[in-house]
This record gives C-alpha cells, sequence and structure tokens, in this order.
C-alpha cells in the first residue's frame, strides 16, 4: 500500500503559501511563518487520525470510491472555514466558466420547498429558464419522470447546474398546475439590460461577470449622445462576488480616488488591510440613482456603497441589502479542484462595515419588487421622480 499525503495537509499548505506570499516584508514574513508553524504539530496529528480513517477503510473493503471519498474529506474540511468552499473539479471548471458569464444549468436561483420539492427563487436574464417561462415560485416537482424527495434533494437538485447535461426534463407546479418542460443546458449570462424610460437612462445589471463593464460603458455612452437627464443603476438580486470587475464597473461612474484613501478595500479578521482598490477619472455627471433589495449582495453591495461614498449616486430601495461582505479568492489544486476562500470583508471608501448590517437606502418604499415593465416598478418610478426633480 502506497503512503498517501493527507489531503488536508496538501490544502493547508497551500493556505499557508498563499499567506507567505501575501506577506510584504521579511519581518512580516517571519512572524507569520512562525506563528503558522507553531501550531502544525497539533495539526499534523488532525491529519494523521484522516489518513488513519482512510486507511482503516481501505483494509475493511469499504474504500471502493477513493475519489469520492476524498471530495468529500476535503469539503468537510474547508466547511470549518467561515464562508470557504472547497470544489471539485468539474465544480471548480463551472465556477472558473461562470466568472466570464458562461454559465452551466438552466438558470434559476432556488430554495428547498415542501417535502423536498425545488422552489424558484429568481430567473436569470437570458436564460433557458427565462425563454421556457419559468417565473419566481414555480416549483419544481420532478426530473426526468423522477419525483423529488427529501431523501434524493441533493442529487435531484444538483442537475440544474450540472454541466454534463446537455438538456434537462422537468415538472413544475404553478396555481395548482403541473406543466413538463424540457431545457437545454448552459448560457451566456447577460448580466447587462438598459433601456429609456421618460428621457431617464435605466441600466440593471443581474452580476459582475468579465464583459460586465464593457457593457456598462456602451450603455452610458448611448446615454450621453441621447441626453438623458438622469440614469437609474438596478442591482437587485444582485448577489455577484467578483470585486476586480465591480470596482472596474466602479470606475466608471466616480472620480480618481485618493492614494490614501481607496475606492475599496478589503481587510482580514483583525481588520488588517489585505488589499487595495484605486479607480482612475472615468466619471459620470448626471444624477444618479442605485435601486438594491435584499439579495443585493458582495461585490454589489461595495458598489452600490461606494458610489454613495463618492457623492455619485443615491440609494433607493424596500429594505437594506443583503449585509455580506465577503471577500473571496480562489485557488486550482492540482488535480484540477479547488480551493474558495474568505480572506475577509470588502469595505467601501467611507470606511463603514455593511457586514452582517446591509446598506440602507436613502429612499425606502413597500412593495419595491422588481417588475417586467417600467409602468409596473414603483420603486424605479420612485427613483425617476427624485432623480428628475433634482
Amino acid at each position: 500500500m502506497h503512503k498517501k499525503v493527507s489531503l488536508g495537509l496538501t490544502i493547508g499548505l497551500i493556505i499557508i503559501f498563499c499567506a507567505l506570499t501575501a506577506a510584504g516584508t521579511t519581518a512580516v514574513i517571519t512572524k507569520k511563518y512562525n506563528t503558522i508553524l507553531g501550531g502544525i504539530p497539533q495539526r499534523m496529528k488532525q491529519y494523521e487520525i484522516l489518513d488513519e480513517v482512510i486507511e482503516t477503510l481501505e483494509k475493511s473493503g469499504s474504500y471502493e470510491e477513493n475519489l469520492r471519498f476524498g471530495s468529500a474529506a476535503a469539503k468537510a474540511f474547508v466547511a470549518g472555514l467561515d464562508g470557504s468552499e472547497y470544489l471539485t473539479a468539474d465544480e471548480y471548471r463551472a465556477y472558473r466558466q461562470s466568472v466570464s458569464g458562461k454559465m452551466t444549468g438552466i438558470g434559476v436561483k432556488y430554495i428547498r420547498g415542501n417535502k423536498g420539492t425545488i422552489k424558484i427563487t429568481a430567473v436569470s436574464p437570458g436564460s433557458p429558464a427565462e425563454s421556457a417561462g419559468l417565473k419566481k415560485n414555480d416549483v419544481i416537482v420532478a426530473f426526468d419522470g423522477i419525483k423529488i424527495t427529501e431523501k434524493n434533494y441533493a442529487e435531484m437538485s444538483a442537475k440544474l447546474t450540472d454541466d454534463k447535461l446537455s438538456q434537462l426534463s422537468l415538472i413544475y407546479e404553478r396555481d395548482g398546475r403541473e406543466k413538463s418542460l424540457t431545457l437545454p443546458m448552459g448560457y451566456e449570462a447577460q448580466s447587462v439590460s438598459t433601456g429609456v424610460y421618460e428621457n431617464v437612462g435605466y441600466i440593471a445589471v443581474s452580476g459582475f461577470y468579465t464583459g460586465t463593464p464593457a457593457k456598462i460603458s456602451e450603455a452610458l455612452e448611448s446615454f450621453t449622445l441621447s441626453g438623458v437627464a438622469a440614469v437609474v443603476l438596478d442591482l437587485r438580486g444582485n448577489d455577484g462576488e467578483n470585486c476586480d470587475i465591480a470596482v472596474e464597473a466602479l470606475d466608471l461612474f466616480v472620480p480618481m480616488s485618493a492614494t490614501d484613501r481607496p475606492a475599496v478595500k478589503a481587510v482580514d479578521a483583525k481588520g488588517k488591510t489585505v488589499k487595495e482598490y484605486s479607480t482612475a477619472s472615468g466619471e459620470i455627471n448626471l444624477p444618479l440613482g442605485v435601486l438594491i433589495d435584499a439579495e443585493t449582495a458582495c461585490a454589489a453591495e461595495v458598489f452600490a456603497a461606494s458610489l454613495r461614498d463618492f457623492g455619485k449616486a443615491e440609494i433607493f430601495g424596500g429594505e437594506n441589502s443583503a449585509g455580506n461582505s465577503r471577500y473571496l479568492r480562489d485557488f486550482e489544486l492540482s488535480d484540477g479542484s479547488g480551493l474558495i476562500l474568505n480572506l475577509g470583508s470588502l469595505v467601501p471608501m467611507g470606511g463603514e462595515s455593511y457586514d452582517s448590517v446591509g446598506i440602507t437606502p436613502d429612499y425606502t418604499i413597500k412593495d419595491a419588487e422588481k417588475a417586467a415593465i417600467f409602468k409596473e416598478d414603483r420603486l424605479f418610478l420612485y427613483a425617476v421622480s427624485v432623480l428628475t426633480r433634482q
């Protein structure tokens, strides 16, 4: 039998390497090195127990699915780190594709419904789900003729984002009636949609992907040429986690940030700055309103908050945003799997953290849900009325 290198040790060493690489000076590296290595004997004992478990399973004949066990062990190990995640090679490949807007699945967000069903909470623009007519609050009850239950929920719900499937047949319920659909899998995310209403430009940003800033820039140029009186930026439902791209988009709206006051920064658990983001000078000079809701999260929140801190926008919503300021970074492992690590929190230019609290709107109204057309969207109309009075 070949001696195994502990999966936990491999992950631990990668994290140590990343931490040491991020350190800036010899003194800092030395201090961090001594701190990390000081706990290694205790950690090694834990890793040896994991190896012992695997060896016992092998001897007993219960270790037939080596890869599956290794993935499960890695997921359990990383799950102990708040907000971090281990992804299998397939999952990590899908994650990297999603950064560029190439999405797997049919394009829905969902929660667990009654009796193990899947309740749709949002449908992505331009997705197969939207094209097929699926809507928020539809309930999926079966895939490929197999009913979804409490016992098979995890396996069945995974089909919604399975990049190995070319199509997916499902049965869903709406208003007490069952309907069936067969949908293609995979799509290109349409992160930006635009329009004009009564001389006010509208930009909806559903996520931050590689091409998102360029699409926003095109919309702003078009609005400038047409002479709009104001712009409404809709971030409702945007839970994008890519801060790099969010700041690239922020740069289109705000002036150059001061050297001693970054546009956005990331801080670790002790409040130490681990990364700073600056902006150049691509600002616009039009009244700007930002729409948020309880699902506006992560990079979208720091984007909205920084716009306000720069004095470039006022925020409209029915309630506070999600209050999720996680600063995430991904690392690819040797077998193609990956780590998504929560390295700290994002802080907008004003320096006030919104973690667990959310961003409080400047203007609040009830029934602020996004609507399909402008005339039925109460929050949008409220923003238009405020902005055009200025």
